[in-house]
């Protein structure tokens, strides 16, 4: 993957930290029609057409989210690091065939961008079509680096959180602790 270079400004100078817009805080489904066939122009628009892909079961549109070269890298869940796109890819095909579509919420938590690099902390539900009662939660980490051909996927990392929310259990949010 080429990256392009930095104009006037290094990743720290440049870096702001904003709070995710209001439409991105809540889950949503997304449609793959609504992606660019080959480029995208932001790192929101990469995020959407990845999530679009997995709840589409569209490998071709996941194929188009990813740098084709090494700088790809994937952990899933229980998962050891994929590094490479044959392996991520790999990874999706025996993910995504066969597979029947499943319900995928997400909600971006938080997001650190730059003018080269975009990180979001995005909480996943996943779940069989259909539902929306049930939906296993997963917490993943995804960086975006913006490439000549646009934004894609460096990284992927999601992982099955250890300890029930409250909101997992259907309970009232806890008041906030110190420590």
């Amino acid at each position: 993957m080429q990256r392009i270079a930095s104009g006037q400004r290094g990743s720290r100078p440049g870096a702001r930290r904003r709070p995710p817009p209001p439409e991105l805080r809540q889950p949503r489904s997304l449609n793959p029609s609504d992606m660019p066939n080959t480029e995208f122009p932001s790192a929101d628009a990469a995020e959407a057409a990845f999530y679009a892909a997995f709840e589409t079961t569209d490998l071709g549109l996941m194929a188009r989210v990813w740098p084709q070269d090494q700088d790809a890298r994937c952990v899933h869940p229980g998962s050891d690091l994929l590094q490479g796109y044959v392996a991520v890819m790999e990874s999706w095909r025996s993910i995504l065939a066969g597979a029947q579509r499943p319900t995928v919420r997400i909600r971006l938590i938080d997001r650190y961008d730059t003018d080269l690099l975009s990180v979001h902390l995005v909480e996943e539900r996943i779940g069989p079509a259909g539902t929306e009662q049930d939906l296993t939660r997963v917490l993943a980490t995804n960086i975006y680096v913006l490439t000549e051909t646009g934004w894609r996927m460096s990284l992927h990392h999601a992982s099955l959180p250890l300890v029930a929310t409250a909101r997992d259990l259907g309970q009232p949010k806890p008041p906030p602790r110190v420590h």
